[in-house]
């Protein structure tokens, strides 16, 4: 495997990682979005 392979393969990973990061961090934000009521409109999507 040489240097420019390796790197890119990092790089790869490393995007996969963030992308992980993110829609943990849009998927928790629109649980408190729910959570706050914001989006519910008079339906309970999570259960208390």
């Amino acid at each position: 495997m040489n240097r420019l392979t390796h790197k890119n393969s990092n790089l790869l990973k490393n995007l996969q990682q963030r992308n992980v990061l993110v829609f943990l961090v849009e998927f928790y934000m629109l649980n408190l979005l729910l959570e706050n009521g914001h989006l519910r409109k008079g339906v309970n999507v999570l259960p208390k």
